[in-house]
């Protein structure tokens, strides 16, 4: 567990991807796919950094608060970086025609077996074995489902971490910022 106090912020790690943060005020707890260490580094949590909030004091999909923002930059950088991606061109040129997905690795069958539709990240057209570029964001892919928080494809998952990573160290402007003790 880590902590960090800051502003009237005290920042705890509960477990992975969740976070709680104290105002001397009322508690808030947010979950982040960053982690404490990446947290401290770049200074804190950013409206970007933050994939929600939970309310109440359970972990539940119920509880979870998706945040819009998260949200709308996640596919942003899902976009972008999935169009280099190999693994993705590899499934493009497999396919031929169609679509190809990104499935939420935390899905109960894998990402090969059954998936829900709210295991389903996005999309990318395929036509003649290369994505055309055209990009569906799945409105209904859960953040925190009851599998619990998503965890995209590492490539990915790495491509959104870097992109926070930069934009946090290129503006500092955090909403939580978080000091060690």
């Amino acid at each position: 567990m880590s902590t960090g106090q800051s502003s009237g912020f005290l920042i705890r790690h509960i477990e992975e991807g969740i976070v709680a943060v104290t105002e001397t005020t009322q508690p808030v707890r947010v979950i982040s796919l960053l982690n404490p260490d990446e947290v401290a580094e770049i200074g804190g949590l950013s409206q970007l950094s933050i994939c929600g909030w939970l309310a109440g004091d359970g972990v539940s999909k119920e509880a979870f608060r998706s945040n819009p923002a998260f949200v709308a930059f996640m596919h942003e950088v899902i976009r972008e970086a999935g169009l280099k991606d190999g693994g993705l061109q590899a499934a493009a040129a497999g396919q031929t025609q169609g679509w190809v997905y990104v499935i939420d690795l935390r899905t109960p069958d894998g990402p090969q077996g059954r998936v829900p539709v709210e295991d389903i990240v996005a999309g990318f057209k395929v036509k003649q074995g290369k994505s055309t570029g055209e990009y569906w964001a799945n409105d209904q892919h859960l953040v925190y489902s009851d599998s619990g928080l998503m965890r995209p494809p590492p490539n990915l998952e790495a491509a959104i971490i870097a992109e926070l990573r930069r934009i946090a160290l290129d503006s500092p402007t955090c909403l939580m910022p978080a000091v060690r003790e």
